[in-house]
């Protein structure tokens, strides 16, 4: 095949790809609704984990705070976190590495009253 086949089919490829990421964002929009439904999964499935987690606040102007979560996995062991909302980073390192929030920056933005994600 040749080379300029493969652009173009490459081209019509991500072109149809962001037409139809467009035509989704466009439906989320007009039903009012703020992220897709897999996001909405995935937050309620941290919400729920919540429960277990305890934050505490360093320095609200900083934006620090520190998760200690109770595990039960057959032994209750204590596992903390370091949170920075003003640097987006926890310890956990999944706000870094997925640039969403984690269930422990739910945390402390529920903690703290912000609206952060």
């Amino acid at each position: 095949m040749p080379v300029s086949t493969l652009v173009q089919l490459t081209f019509y490829r991500y072109n149809s790809y962001w037409v139809k990421w467009r035509r989704e964002a466009n439906n989320f929009i007009q039903h009012s609704k703020i992220c897709p439904p897999t996001i909405e999964i995935e937050l309620t499935m941290s919400s729920d984990r919540l429960r277990d987690y305890i934050a505490m606040l360093f320095d609200l102007e900083q934006g620090v705070f520190q998760v200690n979560i109770l595990k039960k996995l057959g032994v209750i062991k204590e596992v903390k976190r370091a949170i920075s909302l003003n640097d987006r980073t926890c310890t956990c390192g999944k706000w870094q590495t997925f640039q969403r929030s984690c269930s422990h920056v739910l945390k402390c933005c529920a903690k703290s009253h912000i609206d952060f994600i």
